[in-house]
C-alpha cells in the first residue's frame, strides 16, 4: 500500500502517467480492485473449459460497474491530488483502450456464431467448435495482463 504523499507509477499499455491518490480515489480503486480481481478480466481463461460468452458478459459489466463506482465518489476520484492523471482517467481509459476493443472486435463475431447454433447442439459444445474460439481466447488473455497490471497499482 502506498501512502498519501506518494506518487503512483502508472503504466498500462497507452496509458502512462504519475497520480498522487487522494482518498476518494483509493476508495473507489479498492472499489474496482474487487469488481476487476474476482472475475474473468483478470482470472485465467483456460483453453476450452471456460465460455467465452460468459467472459465477456462479464467484461461487459465493468463498464456499467465502473461508471457507478466512479459516481459514487464524485469529482475526488476523477480531479487527482496532484500529477498528470486521475483514478477517472485510467479506470475510463481502460476500459476505453484495453477492454472495448476486445469486446468489439469479439462480441459481433460470437454473437453471430451463436445464432447459427444447432438446436440439437447444446451452447457449450457449439462454442467449442468455433474456429474463431482459440484466436479470441488468445486476445483475451493477452487483454487480461494488461487488466492485471491496472489490479496491481495497489491503490
Amino acid at each position: 500500500m502506498i501512502n498519501g504523499t506518494d506518487a503512483v507509477l502508472v503504466a498500462i499499455d497507452e496509458v502512462k502517467g504519475y497520480m498522487y491518490p487522494s482518498d476518494a480515489e483509493r476508495a473507489a480503486a479498492y472499489e474496482l480492485l474487487v469488481e476487476l480481481s474476482t472475475r474473468t478480466s483478470s482470472a485465467h481463461l483456460a483453453s476450452t473449459d471456460d465460455s467465452i460468452h460468459d467472459a465477456m458478459a462479464d467484461l461487459q459489466q465493468l463498464f456499467g460497474l465502473t461508471r457507478r463506482i466512479l459516481r459514487a465518489h464524485g469529482t475526488d476520484a476523477s480531479k487527482g491530488s496532484a500529477g498528470n492523471i486521475s483514478l477517472a482517467v485510467v479506470a475510463v481509459r481502460v476500459l476505453n483502450e484495453v477492454i472495448r476493443p476486445v469486446l468489439s472486435r469479439w462480441q459481433p463475431l460470437l454473437s453471430d456464431y451463436e445464432a447459427r447454433r444447432p438446436i440439437d447442439v447444446s451452447p457449450v459444445e457449439w462454442e467449442q467448435q468455433w474456429d474463431r474460439g482459440p484466436r479470441c481466447r488468445s486476445e483475451l488473455r493477452a487483454m487480461r495482463s494488461s487488466i492485471r497490471a491496472y489490479v496491481d497499482l495497489s491503490l
